[in-house]
């Protein structure tokens, strides 16, 4: 089977990963040195009133405090986004364990249905049943993912459609999808800076199209996800 959307979608994770290294680096650095610039202003101004006091000469330029001002403006814009990245992130993290433990308490044994297709793919200890009438079908998980679905799904699909549906899923267990969005919301902050928004978009597309790829045998066989799609925005709205 072709992988080509696959290995698209890795390479460009790697390079947004990169980027966000290198973005939180020089965060780091411009961090350091607004704070070393603080507390040498501090002590730079002390020590003018001490040449003040004894009447020597004042160094220092009109034009040298103003491109100062402006590149610590500058860093503190950028420390702002940083702090507001993480803040986006942790929020998120939040958001979504309170919402999975929720749903844990309503979680059973896998149905006939459901049990036939997970042993078909190898995920009986990766599959997680929860008993809602809730449209639920998603991968959480940052370092092992589980995939949860609700018995609502499990009961509307076909067992080709269920098939297809968690093949789709279990692309993004294998490549720790969960753990890869946390960088994607964490680098939305930064989308002011040009092509940051561009990259993030383009890698949520390559990633939905790469699941799909191992769901559908390289698309061959497209109609199975195609009809457990249209089922599913039923059942949401």
């Amino acid at each position: 089977m072709s992988i080509n959307f696959q290995k698209k979608s890795n390479l460009l994770f790697i390079e947004i990963a990169t980027l966000g290294a290198i973005l939180s680096v020089i965060c780091v650095i411009i961090f350091y040195n607004i704070y070393n610039f603080i507390f040498t202003t501090i002590g730079t101004a002390v020590i003018k009133k001490a040449e003040i006091a004894c009447g020597c000469q004042v160094g220092g330029t009109a034009t040298n405090y103003t491109l100062v001002g402006l590149a610590s403006l500058l860093g503190l814009a950028i420390i702002t986004t940083l702090l507001v990245a993480t803040a986006k992130t942790i929020i998120s993290i939040i958001k979504t364990n309170r919402l999975l433990q929720k749903q844990k308490l309503y979680t059973t044994s896998h149905s006939q249905r459901l049990a036939q297709v997970a042993k078909q793919v190898n995920l009986e200890k990766n599959i997680i049943e929860i008993n809602s009438d809730q449209p639920l079908l998603f991968c959480h998980g940052f370092w092992q993912p589980n995939i949860y679905i609700s018995s609502a799904v499990v009961r509307a699909f076909s067992h080709s459609e269920l098939q297809a549906a968690i093949l789709h899923e279990q692309y993004h267990a294998q490549v720790k999808e969960p753990a890869r969005l946390l960088l994607i919301k964490f680098m939305s902050a930064f989308a002011l800076i040009p092509g940051i928004a561009g990259l993030t978009k383009k890698y949520l597309s390559l990633a939905e199209i790469a699941a799909d790829e191992l769901a559908t045998n390289n698309f061959t066989e497209k109609n199975h996800l195609a009809s457990a799609m249209a089922k599913m925005l039923e059942m949401e709205e």
